[in-house]
């Protein structure tokens, strides 16, 4: 219950068989701080997910008691029979492996106590199967076709995040109050967007 600052700390000593003579320790400094808040967050970027990694995840927050804010993708869940394999990079996954990813955060959060969150990076397969146009307007460094979010406008991007929003329920996930655009772009009409959609939590 100490505010915070700077204290010492002394001990002392009282020898009952010495005529009660009384020895003090060195005054030891100490600071009482703010408490340090650490946040453990995972972006899903929308692929598969090997078993090591969620092995290798599982045993650093376990060991280290952090629970882990999963930032989850719900492209994992486009149609592979709707999709062209166009893209090399990003395959779309089975729905028997999404199924198996999803079940995984639901532990998590059952058993750990994870936060979940959504994180869209706008690759051409998921924006065609939402039904928005997709802009040429790709993120510097990113070798996976994906598009800045400040291409969209709030009516696009709402469709964008609502069908996310969608797929979290069909899946029993709950509905998820934090988002992180893919690449970090947030945009001002990202930022509206989230507010109608009810997100609470932008870290873009």
């Amino acid at each position: 219950n100490l505010p915070t600052g700077r204290y010492t700390i002394q001990t002392k000593v009282v020898d009952l068989d010495n005529n009660l003579k009384t020895y003090l320790s060195y005054e030891v400094p100490f600071y009482f701080s703010y408490p340090l808040y650490v946040v453990w967050s995972i972006d899903w970027e929308g692929w598969d997910v090997p078993g090591y990694e969620l092995n290798e995840m599982a045993n650093i927050s376990n060991q280290f008691q952090v629970p882990m804010t999963q930032l989850f993708n719900p492209r994992i869940y486009l149609d592979p029979e709707k999709q062209k394999p166009n893209n090399p990079y990003i395959g779309v996954i089975s729905k028997e492996r999404a199924g198996f990813l999803t079940d995984w955060i639901r532990n998590r959060m059952e058993q750990n106590g994870d936060e979940i969150g959504m994180h869209v990076h706008f690759f051409s397969d998921l924006l065609q199967e939402i039904g928005v146009n997709v802009f040429s307007d790709p993120i510097i460094g990113a070798a996976y076709g994906d598009t800045r979010t400040s291409a969209y406008n709030q009516q696009d991007l709402e469709k964008i995040i609502d069908w996310g929003l969608q797929k979290f329920k069909e899946n029993d996930l709950p509905t998820p109050k934090i988002y992180r655009a893919g690449g970090w772009m947030a945009s001002e009409n990202l930022l509206k967007a989230l507010e109608n959609l009810g997100f609470i939590i932008d870290t873009s």
